[in-house]
């Protein structure tokens, strides 16, 4: 790896810890610099400004996860069985970019991913809701409000937790168990009524 490459790279990793602890609004370059143990200087060489840099902290794992997801989505939907070998991709996938992850969750405010969360939430529940309608025409969206926040908020459990990796599947995979168990016993019962 040449200099200019080591520089960079210690850069994206000194601001990656950064914006962790501060969040992206009280991110400072200069404490970032002085942690990469390379001047403001150097940091401008390789990025415009703060947000170019916070841009280099999630661009890869962000692009990932939105193709990650777009796949999982279509091979859920075409086989709900596919969902224990998808889970386990999405939340090992996950604790590999889990600093990452959470930077872009929950510590863009002031980026334009602040609001990441909110629409990655709306869209698993878009998601959920047209699963739903292969079951029953008219599906409660309020319960289907709830259940997509239990599941997502599960996952966010799981994300911020001080589990290992192997803990972590093991928890997914037994979270999915039981989220298949009461979709198929709430199914049932809806379709009773």
């Amino acid at each position: 790896m040449s200099e200019d490459a080591q520089t960079k790279q210690k850069l994206i990793e000194s601001a990656k810890k950064d914006f962790l602890k501060y969040g992206y609004k009280n991110a400072s370059l200069r404490r970032i610099c002085r942690s990469a143990d390379v001047t403001t200087g150097a940091l401008y060489f390789f990025f415009e400004n703060k947000e170019a840099l916070f841009e280099a902290v999630i661009e890869k794992p962000l692009g990932e996860f939105r193709a990650l997801f777009d796949s999982m989505v279509k091979a859920e939907f075409d086989d709900p069985k596919a969902f224990s070998e998808t889970e386990d991709i999405m939340i090992r996938f996950l604790l590999g970019y889990r600093t990452e992850m959470i930077i872009i969750l929950d510590r863009s405010q002031g980026t334009k991913y602040e609001d990441f969360k909110e629409k990655y939430l709306r869209t698993l529940e878009g998601i959920f809701t047209m699963f739903f309608k292969k079951f029953l025409p008219e599906p409660d969206l309020n319960l289907i409000h709830i259940i997509t926040a239990m599941r997502f908020y599960g996952y966010l459990e799981i994300l911020y937790g001080d589990y290992s990796e192997d803990e972590a599947v093991d928890l997914a995979q037994k979270t999915g168990i039981y989220a298949d168990a009461g979709f198929i016993g709430l199914i049932d019962t809806l379709k009773k009524q």
